[in-house]
């Protein structure tokens, strides 16, 4: 067992490394609409404009998304659908479709599909894969954070969906590198 001076200085040394590595990876105008996962200041620090709340679901947040993307931001990064699953909600593909169509950019993010806890739903698996095939199908740019989540438990604290710090920050780096896929807009030909 690894002693806990030496894990926390290996979550600080991680922090800097991920945020130093991401740092200038975001187009200069993101804004996210997310849910408790993405409600972490250290993403408004950095220039982004965050919109998030706990509980927040997709299908609740289409009037958010699309206000969002009124504003012409570079990237729209939409992190939401944990709670769609947990709620299995039925519009799940026409919710993805509507936000990967808002704006010229789209970010979504798959959920994780295993090893979340029996009390969110019993049917998670299959609903978070639903969820990921409907994100992969919507041509929106993909933020996969289901084979991140797969391959590092400590992510996240007990419940198997809301994070540790250093889940906060591999998650961070995901959206970031998400976000840096956008290409920027191109002056239209006035011809």
């Amino acid at each position: 067992m690894t002693p806990r001076p030496v894990k926390v200085l290996t979550t600080a040394l991680l922090t800097v490394v991920l945020t130093v590595l991401s740092a200038g990876a975001a187009r200069a105008d993101t804004r996210v609409v997310g849910d408790s996962l993405s409600r972490q200041t250290y993403y408004e620090s950095a220039g982004w404009h965050v919109d998030a709340a706990r509980g927040r679901t997709l299908r609740a947040s289409r009037a958010r998304v699309d206000a969002t993307a009124a504003l012409e931001p570079d990237a729209l990064v939409v992190a939401l659908g944990s709670n769609d699953v947990g709620q299995l909600s039925g519009s799940v593909g026409a919710d993805i479709r509507h936000a990967a169509g808002a704006a010229p950019c789209v970010v979504l993010t798959t959920v994780k599909v295993a090893g979340v806890t029996p009390f969110y739903s019993r049917r998670w698996a299959e609903w978070a894969r639903r969820w990921n095939r409907a994100v992969w199908a919507s041509g929106a740019h993909v933020a996969n954070w289901n084979p991140i989540a797969r391959d590092h438990p400590r992510y996240f604290l007990a419940d198997g969906l809301h994070l540790t710090r250093a889940g906060e920050v591999a998650y961070d780096a995901m959206l970031r590198r998400a976000a840096a896929s956008c290409e920027p807009p191109t002056a239209s030909d006035p011809s």
